[in-house]
């Protein structure tokens, strides 16, 4: 105990705070808390540690954590997720908080975190949200690192510096910390520097009650003005260049071109970028035989199908190439496939570039959801359809299929190999628009053929799915 006598402070201080552990001597848990003057605004120190967590490419990167004995869930934040540049899929996770307030996650992340100090590792899953909680402390304090024994290690070294928060651990992690699995943890009051600083924070923060009511009642109500639609110059430049590059191949498939910016693409180099994530992805598939399969079988398709073709010999070393990353995303609910493999257009190139940023977005070219439902309740007979991989019925031109091209192997025993992607792809900020709009150009060249589909192409599809309202007389009816 010699070592935690030394913590005691031999003159009154403004710091109140716990050093909570288990003694590695006698296994016998601690609390020491030193003398806390009065007179300034308290925060409660909330308690924070430092962790190395994987990233998509297989590397520790350090990260921040809040401990919370009080949740039952792990939770991680959006911008940790981009950064980290890991995989995530859709749930729809209930969040109960303080007055039984509710709120829903919509994506879940798996992460494999490790200690700073000793060999410990985890994985677990996490709700992903927008953002965890402020920054932690409200603001940062003096602490001077002597009043703390040499041979101990803290969870987070810099727990007295106001900093953003990464991941929050729930209560079954807090407890085993107890223990030193991440090191010694720094909790307990504080007194504010000197701007005194109120207020509570809250883990999980939630809209107000009149705001949700709002809210409920805005969706429910439906719109009496028109909606006005602003066109935006880009708008009518995505719209001039649909024209002028769309056209119909031997198999009247509609072939497009990728709608460049303007200022033109200025993509750096991709592929040692791509070859580090297919190097990880094959990691994972060494750890999981059936995500391989999974995701075998789904390139497979794609090669079956022509939507993807091997880069001929010549064309290896073609200028401005784009390197597609790629991941797998799983979706349990889904009634066809729970695995899709998503080629990600937003990676970054070496000029700090991606595909996504280069290529226009164009606006949304579909009625509203709400329209389309309220026209659907006026008839006594619906039904609905689907448009079976609709981006993949659209062809890319040859000249813009080098922006799309994928690393794949069947087996780390055979080389890497090239492919070009022969169709829309998913992610690509252009896709909705290129979809959606073919999906209007075959309504106009084929309405004198199809005179009834005319209009349901243009007025009852939402995205790929066809809600078709039409009474229906039977004969002896």
């Amino acid at each position: 105990m010699e070592s935690v006598r030394k913590l005691l402070p031999k003159r009154p201080r403004s710091l109140t705070m716990q050093i909570a552990g288990m003694s590695k001597e006698n296994n016998v848990q601690t609390s020491v808390v030193t003398y806390s003057s009065f007179g300034k605004a308290k925060q409660n120190l909330l308690a924070t540690a430092e962790i190395l967590i994987r990233d998509g490419q297989g590397n520790w990167q350090r990260c921040r954590g809040l401990l919370d004995p009080g949740s039952q869930s792990n939770f991680i934040s959006e911008e940790t997720v981009k950064r980290l540049g890991i995989g995530t899929k859709l749930v729809n996770w209930p969040i109960t908080t303080v007055e039984g307030l509710q709120g829903c996650a919509r994506q879940l992340a798996q992460i494999h975190f490790k200690s700073l100090h000793n060999p410990f590792n985890a994985h677990m899953d996490c709700l992903v949200l927008n953002k965890i909680t402020e920054e932690l402390p409200l603001s940062s304090f003096e602490f001077e690192s002597r009043q703390i024994s040499g041979n101990i290690n803290l969870a987070d070294p810099e727990f007295n510096v106001s900093r953003k928060i990464d991941v929050l651990l729930e209560s079954s992690i807090f407890w085993r910390l107890q223990e030193t699995i991440l090191g010694w943890v720094v909790r307990g009051d504080m007194v504010a520097g000197p701007k005194p600083s109120y207020g509570i924070l809250c883990n999980v923060s939630l809209n107000s009650i009149n705001k949700q009511l709002s809210k409920f009642w805005e969706v429910d109500e439906y719109p009496t003005n028109k909606r006005v639609v602003i066109v935006k110059k880009e708008d009518i430049e995505c719209e001039t260049l649909f024209k002028n590059m769309c056209s119909r191949n031997a198999e009247v498939r509609f072939t497009v071109e990728i709608p460049f910016k303007l200022n033109g693409p200025n993509i750096g180099v991709s592929k040692e970028m791509a070859i580090k994530r297919f190097l990880s992805l094959e990691n994972k598939f060494r750890k999981d035989p059936a995500l391989k399969r999974d995701y075998t079988e789904f390139i497979e398709e794609y090669i079956r199908l022509n939507h993807m073709e091997l880069v001929p010999p010549t064309e290896i070393n073609v200028n401005e190439r784009v390197f597609l990353p790629h991941h797998a995303v799983t979706k349990e609910t889904s009634t066809t496939t729970n695995l899709r493999v998503v080629f990600d257009a937003s990676a970054k190139t070496t000029t700090g570039v991606s595909l996504n940023d280069a290529v226009m977005v164009c606006s949304k070219l579909q009625n509203d959801l709400f329209d389309i439902i309220i026209r659907f309740r006026t008839h006594q007979y619906v039904f609905t359809a689907d448009i079976n991989k609709m981006y993949r019925q659209i062809i890319v031109a040859d000249q813009h299929r080098k922006y799309h091209t994928i690393l794949w192997r069947e087996s780390p025993d055979i080389p890497i190999r090239e492919y070009k992607l022969t169709t829309i792809t998913y992610r690509l900020n252009c896709a909705p628009f290129l979809a959606i709009r073919c999906l209007q150009q075959l309504a106009e060249e084929e309405k004198d053929k199809y005179a009834a589909a005319y209009p349901a192409l243009l007025n009852e599809f939402f995205m790929d799915d066809a809600a078709q309202k039409k009474p229906i007389k039977y004969a002896n009816n």
